[in-house]
């Protein structure tokens, strides 16, 4: 991916852990944990999807793995 394409996905994936960890936790520092882990996910995972049988295009494939990472911070979190 070029670099705007990947300051997009990171951003993307920011803003999926900080609508899920608001959702989830609600309060506290989760949204910022649940904001990295976001990120971080949408960037590792979308490569990772992208070399499997489940590619969807960068976009998506960063989507889908923004959404998981963050989901399961914001329920490790809320535990």
């Amino acid at each position: 991916m070029d670099p705007n394409s990947v300051l997009f996905v990171v951003a993307m994936g920011a803003m999926l852990g900080v609508v899920l960890g608001f959702l989830v936790s609600g309060e506290g520092y989760g949204w910022l944990l649940n904001a990295i882990a976001g990120a971080v996910g949408a960037v590792l995972g979308g490569q990772l999807l992208a070399n499997s049988g489940v590619d969807l295009g960068p976009l998506v494939n960063s989507g889908i793995a923004a959404g998981v990472t963050s989901g399961l911070t914001a329920l490790v979190l809320r535990s």
